[in-house]
């Protein structure tokens, strides 16, 4: 019964793809039977122009193990249709039943504008997994055309280029990464392709994106940090060259790729890396402030063979003094002598901005030398004392930082207190005040409490019993007055809360 049902059943289109549905999952059928399905596949093709049936009539006669299964196939992967993927999806089974047309259909997909891009990208995919010589030059094509795919897609096309063994890769990658027309990140992408294969020309081919305004200032910085990989090939010569290029003429370049580079540089494994910064830090046609910053990686660097033009050009009055103090502050890191001696110079001069002389002071404190206490104690004793001075100072334990810091607090507090946006309801404005006061009377109240010495505890008193000062901070001083067990901190607390 079954069997004639099945006889029967193989005389109709959907009767012959049922039985090759069930050929699929392992039915036992007869040959002859598998043989009537599959002619009548044959001779009643459906009559559609998407390619949808088609594909699927292809795919029942493969189920029933018929060798005209191939031939489908590839004709249906040679014929226009609506449903462009059909096409690609055949020559996909084409290939998956090691029919030597695969190859041709898959290429002629691939190059086929009148097919989507996404679906050509798929064509080109199987196209290298074989290795096939035309592949190659399909998925650099594809990236070009980048705009008809999307980021990701575009990505795969050059990963794909990318781990093909073929002999035009190089040069298909090295067109990627100078062609305008491509995106930023791709080109970036193709580039670093290149590195990984050990390319010996990516190196200068990054410097000259990472310059002019070829990319957007992000992927220039990017370019640069590629350029900076310990695997590139002539990196740290490239990136030297770009710095002093940059350096040179910065009117012409963005200050991003600049501070990317000159920190590359300093964090370079490569003991070249140095004698670039020794360079740059040199030229006197180079703007001071990128010399001072290359002084600085110099410093980081620990290597010694920057002293002595860090030396002469800190040392040199025709240079600014915040340009001095970071090169002296550079060679303190070497621990030179000089670069302290040059510190103290310029918290000495009387000309110097009383910041950059603060600056100077700090970098004398953290290189540890002697004079660092009464150079801060000199700044925090003016007119207007210096927090950071003042903060510093208590760090060192300096009985000499309670009294500025006092001063400070209250200054800070008055501010506030009579700042005009606040009084008027300028609450955005008045919100900035907020965070000023805020950073400058908590730095201060804090170093005032880890002071042990009298000077700090009499300072806390002098605020506690100030009655301009706010009620907080007044609160805040005599608790830290009974914390440290003085008499005057319960009365004034006391009275606070009254």
């Amino acid at each position: 019964m079954v069997v004639r049902l099945l006889d029967q059943w193989a005389s109709s289109p959907e009767g012959a793809r049922l039985i090759a549905a069930l050929a699929a999952d392992g039915a036992q059928l007869r040959p002859a039977l598998r043989d009537a399905a599959s002619d009548t596949i044959i001779d009643q093709p459906p009559w559609t122009y998407d390619g949808f049936d088609r594909l699927n009539a292809a795919h029942a006669l493969a189920r029933l193990g018929d060798h005209r299964a191939a031939d489908e196939y590839a004709d249906l992967a040679a014929t226009p249709v609506d449903l462009h993927w059909t096409r690609i999806r055949a020559a996909e089974a084409l290939e998956a039943l090691g029919d030597t047309r695969a190859a041709d259909a898959l290429a002629h997909l691939a190059n086929d504008n009148r097919i989507w891009a996404s679906w050509r990208a798929v064509a080109a995919k199987a196209l290298a997994r074989r290795d096939d010589s035309r592949a190659p030059a399909i998925l650099r094509n594809l990236v070009t055309a980048a705009y008809f795919l999307s980021k990701e897609e575009a990505r795969d096309m050059i990963s794909t280029l990318a781990a093909m063994g073929d002999e035009t890769v190089p040069a298909l990658l090295e067109g990627l990464v100078t062609d305008t027309k491509v995106a930023g990140e791709l080109r970036l992408d193709a580039a670093e392709a290149l590195v990984r294969r050990g390319n010996a020309r990516v190196a200068g081919l990054l410097a000259h994106l990472a310059t002019g305004y070829q990319l957007h200032h992000l992927n220039q910085s990017q370019a640069v940090q590629i350029l900076a990989r310990p695997d590139t090939v002539g990196g740290t010569d490239a990136l030297g060259g770009l710095a002093t290029e940059i350096a040179q003429h910065p009117l012409g370049h963005q200050y991003g790729p600049w501070k990317t580079a000159i920190a590359a540089l300093g964090q370079s494994a490569d003991p070249h890396a140095t004698d670039h910064l020794i360079g740059i830090v040199g030229n006197t046609e180079v703007p001071q402030y990128m010399r001072a910053d290359a002084a600085e990686q110099l410093g980081e660097r620990g290597d010694r063979r920057g002293a002595e033009i860090l030396a002469a050009v800190g040392a040199d009055t025709d240079t600014t003094a915040e340009s001095r103090v970071r090169m002296a502050t550079a060679l303190a890191r070497l621990a030179d002598p000089r670069g302290t001696d040059i510190l103290a110079a310029v918290v000495g001069d009387p000309l110097a901005d009383d910041g950059i002389r603060t600056d100077a002071a700090v970098a004398l404190a953290d290189a540890g030398d002697a004079r660092a206490p009464d150079a801060l104690a000199g700044l925090c004793t003016t007119r207007s004392p210096s927090l950071q001075a003042a903060l510093r100072l208590a760090e060192l334990g300096d009985a000499r930082a309670a009294q500025p810091l006092a001063v400070l607090v209250e200054r800070a507090d008055r501010s506030w207190r009579e700042n005009p946006n606040r009084r008027r309801g300028r609450l955005d404005l008045a919100l900035h005040g907020l965070h000023w006061w805020s950073h400058q009377v908590e730095g201060a109240m804090q170093a005032l409490s880890t002071l042990g010495m009298e000077e700090a505890t009499q300072a806390l008193a002098t605020l506690a019993e100030c009655g301009a000062l706010t009620h907080c901070l007044r609160v805040q001083a005599a608790e830290e007055l009974i914390r440290r067990g003085d008499p005057r901190g319960a009365p004034a607390r006391a009275a606070l809360n009254g």
